[in-house]
């Protein structure tokens, strides 16, 4: 967690929102695997009777992208703080 602001979270949400909306069609063309398991997840959270999400392959390539950049980001803030 930040210890003065939230604002390097806010900017990775903002990052990875315009990155995966850019990048999930490249994904699905070129990680079709795993492109696959993230269908399978999406679909397993759109079955919980609360939740109500897309599982088409641009969703499935979006979580990828998210995952992917957020994780990046994270690391490279915790590593810089160090």
């Amino acid at each position: 967690m930040p210890t003065k602001g939230p604002g390097s979270h806010v900017l990775s949400a903002v990052v990875a929102l315009f990155a995966s909306s850019t990048l999930s069609k490249y994904v699905s063309e070129l990680l079709p695997p795993v492109e696959e398991v993230s269908r399978a997840v999406l679909v397993y959270v759109d079955a919980l009777p609360v939740v109500t999400l897309p599982t088409d392959s641009n969703a499935a390539g979006a979580l990828i992208v998210i995952l992917g950049v957020t994780v990046l980001w994270e690391v490279a803030h915790v590593a810089r703080k160090s």
